[in-house]
């Protein structure tokens, strides 16, 4: 069974940084708390998880916004890493026409279809543009997520990931 525990002042102190970069978010009630091992989805670790609370558990929960931290992932991340899943997790959360919501992810595709058919909808398209302009920085303290692009020059159209 998971076990979660209050976050440390880091992680609030990255969460105020960050939401220059929500203005939409301004009178949202957002808490931050860590899991004590990350989950895995389809395979892959969950570093973290933003959840609007029901109106139900408001009553005795009186925030918009749960967000989860994988504290086992989040101790070896970068600083870099840190702010860049706080934005991600912050990023779910909106407004919408009802009241607060929560976001998808801009695009849902597969590495292996772009591989074959190439930036086919508008939604990559604007990504790849996105990818083109970053910077490519390590994700973990150790370097064991790595990025490797064959030519940037070539870029969008060959990259390995």
């Amino acid at each position: 069974m998971a076990e979660f525990y209050k976050v440390d002042d880091e992680v609030l102190e990255i969460a105020k940084d960050v939401m220059r970069y929500h203005p939409d978010l301004n009178g949202s009630r957002i808490v931050f708390v860590f899991r004590d091992k990350a989950q895995k989805l389809h395979g892959s670790i969950v570093l973290g998880a933003a959840q609007k609370v029901s109106e139900k558990y408001k009553v005795h929960f009186p925030y918009d916004f749960l967000i989860t931290l994988a504290l086992d992932q989040w101790q070896n991340m970068s600083d870099v890493g840190k702010k860049a899943v706080v934005d991600h997790e912050l990023c779910h959360c909106t407004l919408t026409e009802r009241g607060w919501g929560i976001r998808d992810h801009d695009i849902e595709e597969f590495r292996e279809v772009v591989e074959r058919h190439g930036l086919y909808k508008s939604d990559l398209m604007a990504f790849a543009m996105a990818v083109k302009e970053a910077p490519i920085r390590d994700m973990f303290r150790d370097g064991s997520i790595k990025v490797v692009i064959d030519t940037v020059d070539e870029f969008p159209e060959k990259a390995v990931a």
